[in-house]
């Protein structure tokens, strides 16, 4: 209703002499609105309410109801412990508008929220405490940087409202960078299948064959007017290699089983070539069963091994 920010009443009126009534009003200089005929002789109107005093010596009108904000806060004032309440609750808000009312600590490890906190009790940054201003926030971002440099390599104090914002950045270990060294030769006979080469200029290509000694990677780049220019050599090449094993045994019992024979063979024979994948990228490519034989008791067995290995270790 577009009545209800200010301090009107309602009334009703009964008179078989409206116009005899609005004279009246008229000459006292009483505002009405919204005059309405509900029933013959019967009418309702609205007034503001500082005219309420006047309206009421008129025998035949009567109040029925009054409202606006002004109405509802002089009805409640009129109670003292509402008055009170009022009073206790303005108190409050001043207090508690300069006040730290929340602290919320964000950043990329949640580990390190409880030394961040415990660096802001040290410095007597708590829940309830005055609000900072941005100077105070600056200074206190540097003592508590400067306290856990070792854990934290960026921090920020912002207070928004009764709202302190900090948030944070964990320190990052700086990379180790590989050592850079000469050329690399192959320590092993293989095909070359793959290079994973970060400095140095390629000697062979991919599949070729290559014998133990080639150079795989020189550390010395030629330009064309034959200038050498040292750059290091650092990386992988890696080649299949191929493998002959054997094993033997002695067996004098002639009615063992020569399947158990077989199997405890080729465990050694494998055991044997687990011993060449040294690196976290090697692996069996082919395993191929050449011979298992019997000579006087003495049981071999000779397998062939493809292998994808790295031939620079």
């Amino acid at each position: 209703m577009k009545y209800k920010l200010l301090s009107y009443d309602r009334y009703h009126l009964k008179t078989p002499l409206i116009t005899l009534f609005l004279d009246k009003i008229k000459n006292k200089n009483i505002e009405i609105l919204e005059l309405k005929n509900i029933k013959e002789n019967e009418y309702t109107f609205i007034s503001n309410s500082k005219y309420k005093k006047e309206l009421m010596k008129f025998n035949d009108i009567k109040l029925i109801n009054s409202f606006g904000l002004l109405n509802t806060l002089r009805k409640h004032l009129k109670r003292k412990t509402t008055l009170l309440s009022l009073v206790c609750s303005i108190c409050l808000y001043l207090y508690s508008s300069s006040k730290i009312i929340n602290i919320n600590i964000k950043g990329n490890d949640d580990s390190l929220i409880p030394l961040i906190k415990e660096e802001l009790n040290k410095n007597n940054i708590k829940v309830l405490k005055k609000k900072l201003n941005t100077k105070q926030s600056l200074v206190y971002e540097k003592n508590i940087l400067k306290s856990l440099k070792k854990e934290i390599e960026w921090i920020e104090i912002r207070q928004v409202g009764v709202n302190l914002k900090v948030s944070f950045l964990k320190r990052r270990t700086a990379p180790i960078l590989p050592e850079i060294g000469t050329s690399i030769y192959a320590q092993k006979d293989g095909m070359i299948v793959r290079f994973d080469v970060r400095s140095g200029v390629k000697m062979v290509k991919e599949y070729d064959y290559v014998k133990k000694g080639d150079l795989l990677v020189s550390d010395t780049l030629v330009s064309s007017s034959e200038e050498e220019k040292y750059i290091g050599a650092y990386g992988s090449v890696y080649a299949y290699t191929w493998y002959n094993v054997e094993s033997s045994i002695n067996v004098e019992n002639k009615k063992v089983d020569q399947m158990e024979i077989y199997n405890l063979l080729l465990e050694d024979n494998r055991a044997k070539i687990d011993k060449e994948l040294t690196g976290n990228d090697e692996f069996l490519i082919k395993e191929e069963i050449l011979s298992f034989y019997n000579d006087n008791n003495k049981y071999s067995l000779k397998i062939h091994y493809t292998l994808y290995e790295d031939i620079t270790l």
